[in-house]
């Protein structure tokens, strides 16, 4: 049995006491979690019995439109994750609603690239020269371990990076920081 649920992180709070939600996608003894992007509120505004804001909160009704929307939007991607696959993985869930892409087309390496041209664009150049060399080592470690130029999400595995971290440490003589 698969449930799509909504929970506000409370260790996540904020200055002001907000705390994000995130949408959380359970499959027997998986799990995974989304952000859900541009709401934090106070918790006493969060009714987890009836996972709706309350109220009390000045734009419950917009936000709980936006909220069904959400959970309603990760329904139909089990729904299609099954149908397509014939078995439910919430990875593969997850990837579909954050990229739209079946997670075995997905490609790490051009998600992370995206990641870098975005900080680019918004003038964070010190990220980006800290994320460069990250993505290049991973390119190189990638098509040594694989002899791919292509890493699929569902390749990301402990095994797979705790063979990176070896390569890093043994190959580039990089330290833990």
């Amino acid at each position: 049995m698969s449930t799509v649920r909504i929970a506000p992180w409370n260790s996540k709070k904020n200055a002001k006491g907000h705390v994000p939600l995130y949408l959380v996608i359970r499959h027997k003894k998986e799990r995974s979690v989304i952000a859900i992007e541009g709401v934090r509120l106070h918790a006493r505004h969060w009714n987890d019995a009836r996972q709706e804001i309350r109220k009390t909160h000045p734009q419950y009704v917009n936000l709980n439109l936006y909220l069904k929307n959400v959970v309603d939007e990760a329904e139909g991607a089990l729904a299609e994750v099954l149908a397509r696959d014939g078995k439910l993985s919430t990875r593969a869930v997850k990837a579909l609603l954050v990229t739209g892409d079946d997670p075995k087309d997905a490609d790490f390496l051009e998600y992370f690239q995206s990641r870098i041209d975005e900080f680019h664009n918004r003038g964070q150049h010190g990220s980006v020269d800290a994320y460069k060399p990250v993505l290049s080592k991973l390119r190189e470690y990638t098509y040594q371990a694989t002899r791919q130029r292509v890493l699929g999400f569902e390749q990301l595995t402990v095994a797979f990076l705790r063979g990176f971290h070896t390569y890093l440490v043994k190959t580039h003589g990089n330290r833990e920081n």
